[in-house]
C-alpha cells in the first residue's frame, strides 16, 4: 500500500470484521539480519555473540544462521549495534530481569539500522554457540552455519550411513553436528550445525547435505 486512499479501501475490503490489527511498515533493500545475543545476570552483561540470520525466499522467514557475522567488516555499524544492545540489556538488568536475550537487527544497503525484535529467552542459534564452546577450545577461526532439513520422511540412521564420513565424531573435529533431530523420522524436519575452518569449506559441506532438501 503507498497512500492513504489504498489502505482506507484495503480495510473496508478486508478488515471490515477485524477489532484488532497490527500495522507494519515494509523495510526494504536489507543487506544484513544480525542477532546479538547477551547473558543478563544481577552484576554483569557477557556477550555472547553475533551471526546472521539467514532467510527465505520471501525475505522474512527464518531458516538459520550463519558465523561470523558480516557486521565484524563494519566497524561503525558493529560499534552502533552494540551500544543500541547494551543499553536494552542494562534497562532489562534495572528491571531484574535476567538470563538470555538475542536482538534481532535489519542493516539496509544504505546502512540504516533497524531493530526488529527482542527475544527474551533461547533463540534459534544460541545451542550453536554452547555446542561449539564444547567442541573447541575458543571459537577463533571456526565458522560455523545452522541449517534447516525438510523433506517428506528421513530416518537419521539413513542420514548417518549415508553421510557419517561427513559427521563430527569426536571434539575438535569439523563436519556436521546434529542440533535437533527429533521430527527427522516422521516428518523429515531437521536441523543440523556445519562446522569448518573457512567460509568456502562451509558452502562445501553445505552442498554436500543440500542435496537432500
Amino acid at each position: 500500500i503507498k497512500t492513504e486512499k489504498d489502505l482506507e479501501k484495503r480495510f473496508k475490503k478486508d478488515f471490515f470484521k477485524q477489532k484488532q490489527f497490527l500495522l507494519e511498515g515494509l523495510i526494504e533493500k536489507i543487506k544484513i539480519s544480525s542477532n546479538i545475543q547477551y547473558w543478563i545476570g544481577p552484576k554483569k552483561i557477557d556477550f555472547i555473540g553475533v551471526s546472521d540470520q539467514l532467510l527465505g525466499k520471501d525475505c522474512v522467514s527464518y531458516v538459520g544462521n550463519i558465523f561470523p557475522s558480516q557486521i565484524n567488516q563494519m566497524p561503525y555499524i558493529r560499534k552502533k549495534i552494540e551500544n543500541l544492545s547494551l543499553k536494552f540489556c542494562n534497562y532489562l538488568q534495572e528491571q531484574k530481569c535476567y538470563g538470555l536475550i538475542g536482538i534481532d537487527y535489519l542493516v539496509t544497503k544504505d546502512d540504516k539500522i533497524y531493530s526488529t525484535e527482542a527475544n527474551v529467552r533461547l533463540n534459534g542459534s544460541t545451542f550453536a554457540y554452547f555446542i561449539i564452546d564444547n567442541l573447541f577450545k575458543n571459537s577463533k577461526g571456526i565458522f560455523w552455519k545452522v541449517i534447516n532439513l525438510q523433506r517428506s520422511s528421513l530416518p537419521f540412521k539413513t542420514l548417518f550411513n549415508h553421510f557419517s564420513k561427513f559427521f563430527i565424531k569426536k571434539k575438535g573435529g569439523f563436519g556436521i553436528f546434529p542440533l535437533d533431530i527429533e521430527l527427522l523420522d516422521s516428518t523429515g524436519e531437521g536441523e543440523f550445525i556445519i562446522i569448518a575452518q573457512s567460509f568456502s569449506e562451509l558452502d562445501k559441506l553445505n552442498n554436500k547435505i543440500k542435496i537432500l532438501n
